[in-house]
């Protein structure tokens, strides 16, 4: 991975390539952001965290999953118990923790929870701004 100097989205599956996008956008703005693609959840890998999360002011975590007890919980955890002065930097993007009230193509979907470039972008660019 490219050095990341403002922000990294931590992702896995299919939002990496979202995530990938809004960097595009956000190097554009010379707001210069990386991903870190997580290929599993359990095991975390702790190592490209303890590395990783250090060298950037904002972190956001996407995943195609609820907020709770996937990828972003699991960043959480760990940095709750292993790197507590990052934690405040860290947002989670995700679904929401309740029954589905939408029916869709997976991209509707998405849309309908926010979970797009756009707003990954706009996340990024806030938790920068802090």
């Amino acid at each position: 991975m490219k050095r990341p100097e403002k922000g990294l989205f931590v992702t896995t599956g299919i939002m990496t390539q979202l995530a990938l996008q809004a960097c595009e956008i956000l190097n554009e703005e010379n707001l210069k952001c990386g991903v870190l693609h997580m290929h599993t959840i359990k095991p975390l890998d702790h190592e490209a965290l303890q590395l990783w999360l250090p060298q950037v002011q904002g972190v956001v975590s996407v995943e195609e999953h609820t907020r709770i007890g996937g990828l972003g919980s699991a960043l959480l955890e760990f940095c709750s118990d292993e790197m507590p002065d990052q934690l405040i930097k860290i947002r989670r993007i995700g679904l929401p923790d309740r029954f589905a009230d939408q029916y869709g193509s997976q991209n509707s979907l998405l849309n309908h929870w926010g979970i797009n470039v756009e707003n990954l972008a706009h996340t990024m660019r806030h938790v920068l701004k802090k």
